[in-house]
């Protein structure tokens, strides 16, 4: 949506609201079927990193921001029902930020609802491993057998499954789901490295040593990374106490 030009934003934005896809006619459909489906739509747009687009307007203290708050202006025009809107239009927007977002924006009768997703608990945690590590299950390259060396080609039973994806989950509290991702990336990476090393690409898999230091890794990459943030952020308050 956002665009270097001026204006430009506003307009795509526009478009986004005031010009919702046409239904498709499915092969089969009856006309009958297919004019139901018209009359009865429901345009939904979803705007994610919505603090690139709703940022709060500035007072004028911080410089010239006249472009991003007409974009805003522009955006609650268009939630206000001002102007017409061809068919019902519900509005999702996803951030981060949502402290960073314009409060106009965030009143009842525009975006009225929030609600926050904070990480997911332990049985989230469990849930979300297994989508990732399913496919390394059934094709047989997820060893975690007592004393495995990594190389049994053979699916992991349930209850041995269930018991190491519950460790896991345990082991990784305050992780995001694409955390967990990360985890099983990492031990992936780990496990191709001693294949290559070994010479036996084809005969390997992913054992428990390989997530327990991929756990290790991606926590700890998290934490350089707030301790860099931080730092920066102390930086910058030193340098404005100088100023």
């Amino acid at each position: 949506l956002m665009d270097k030009y001026v204006g430009s934003s506003e307009a795509q934005l526009r478009t986004v609201f005031t010009n919702p896809p046409q239904v498709p006619a499915r092969l089969g459909d009856a006309a009958d079927v297919h004019m139901v489906a018209e009359n009865n739509e429901l345009h939904v747009i979803l705007l994610d990193e919505f603090d690139a687009i709703a940022r709060q307007r500035s007072d004028g203290s911080k410089g010239d921001t006249s472009t991003r708050d007409s974009v805003v202006n522009q955006l609650l025009v268009l939630m206000d029902g001002v102007t017409d809107l061809p068919v019902p239009t519900f509005v999702l927007a996803l951030t981060n930020r949502r402290e960073l977002i314009d409060n106009a924006v965030l009143r009842p009768g525009r975006l009225e609802v929030h609600v926050e997703v904070g990480h997911p608990d332990a049985a989230g945690r469990e849930a979300i491993l297994r989508i990732h590590a399913e496919k390394m299950r059934t094709s047989g390259r997820l060893s975690l057998y007592e004393g495995d060396d990594g190389c049994r080609l053979e699916p992991v039973d349930d209850a041995t499954y269930g018991k190491w994806a519950s460790r896991v989950a345990a082991q990784t509290d305050g992780f995001s789901g694409a955390a967990i991702a990360a985890v099983v990336r990492a031990a992936v990476a780990r496990a191709l490295d001693r294949s290559v090393a070994t010479n036996n690409v084809e005969g390997c898999s992913v054992t428990n040593d390989d997530f327990d230091r991929a756990m290790v890794d991606v926590r700890r990459s998290s934490l350089e990374l707030g301790w860099t943030l931080d730092e920066e952020a102390e930086t910058k308050e030193l340098e404005q106490g100088i100023e």
